[in-house]
């Protein structure tokens, strides 16, 4: 067996990678200097070398001051956070009225790849009366749930090709209790069922819609329900969004250090508002999570109108509100 050999008459063999060893003693060297150059700066700021103005020595290079960065970086999230920005197109107006609430439960994240597999919305007036013919008592899933002012509930459930049934999906079993296993057969596709979609979009089109994340289900019926792309561009769907509710008018949201971005899950807002218990947790199904976002919806509203905030502070709008494209109501 021969040895390569380099120009010089090197044995290829014999020679070593030494990269990894070059880099770590650079980046070791680094953070010497660098914590070298922070104790020397801290010396002279306790030496008090920058003037007599700072007794207790000039916290100039103080690095040493947890406390205040930390206080320093949450109020630049505070900053961050109370700035508008494009989610407040998808605020209520201070004049809605009857909407209807929307969930989608899938089998991922992506419209393009993945399918709709529950679907659950309902109705609930934020001003006037319920109607007085709807039908009361409704059962949701959870017992505790009550149906208070919501009306026209509706749960649809669709299946999964079935190849995607045959892998199954733990994720969305886990989360939301559904497995994927039981929807090859007796369940159609939504995105292949036009009455389906046609039966829907009719709904989305009767007035505001609803949902928390409404971008995720906006997302998916672009893709996925025939004809809303050209309602929505036509001005006949108005979305609203309970995420930048939670986020610009509930304080209870506000970044900590456990929630940075702060705290707008449906959730932590459901629970804020008094529409979910403290010692129960987000169903993840379509109408279930529907009716906690509702009531918390119409609370929230009620106490903002009592302070004269969100849509009844400086900045709010008239009329219903709501994200849409050409005419408004």
């Amino acid at each position: 067996m021969k040895t390569a050999l380099a120009s010089g008459g090197v044995a290829l063999d014999d020679i070593q990678d030494r990269t990894a060893d070059i880099v770590n003693g650079r980046a070791a060297r680094r953070a010497a200097e660098k914590s070298q150059k922070r104790a020397s700066d801290y010396a002279m700021s306790r030496a008090n070398l920058s003037g007599v103005t700072s007794p207790g020595g000039s916290t100039l290079f103080d690095y040493g001051s947890e406390t205040k960065s930390a206080e320093s970086a949450q109020l630049r999230r505070m900053a961050e956070y109370r700035k508008s920005d494009w989610r407040d197109a998808y605020l209520p107006g201070r004049d809605v009225d009857n909407v209807m609430g929307i969930d989608i439960e899938t089998t991922g994240t992506d419209p393009a790849r993945v399918y709709i597999i529950d679907v659950g919305f309902e109705y609930m007036n934020m001003i006037s009366p319920r109607p007085a013919a709807a039908p009361t008592g409704y059962q949701y899933e959870q017992s505790y749930y009550e149906t208070g002012d919501a009306y026209g509930q509706s749960r649809l459930s669709f299946g999964v090709p079935a190849e995607n049934a045959t892998l199954g999906n733990p994720l969305i079993l886990d989360l939301t209790g559904i497995d994927v296993r039981d929807r090859a057969s007796g369940f159609r596709l939504f995105d292949e069922w036009p009455e389906a979609q046609i039966g829907l979009l009719q709904r989305l089109e009767q007035q505001p819609y609803v949902a928390h994340n409404a971008r995720f289900e906006h997302s998916f019926f672009m893709l996925n329900v025939a004809g809303y792309a050209e309602s929505y561009r036509a001005g006949k769907i108005t979305i609203i969004d309970t995420l930048p509710m939670s986020r610009r008018w509930d304080e209870g949201s506000i970044p900590d250090g456990e929630h940075p971005y702060g705290n707008n899950t449906l959730d932590a807002y459901a629970k804020r508002q008094g529409a979910l218990d403290e010692s129960k947790s987000e169903r993840h199904l379509g109408l279930e999570d529907t009716h906690i976002m509702l009531v918390a919806m119409k609370h929230h509203l009620g106490v903002l109108h009592g302070e004269g905030r969100g849509p009844w502070g400086a900045n709010g709008k008239s009329g219903i509100g709501g994200k849409h494209c050409g005419r408004r109501w």
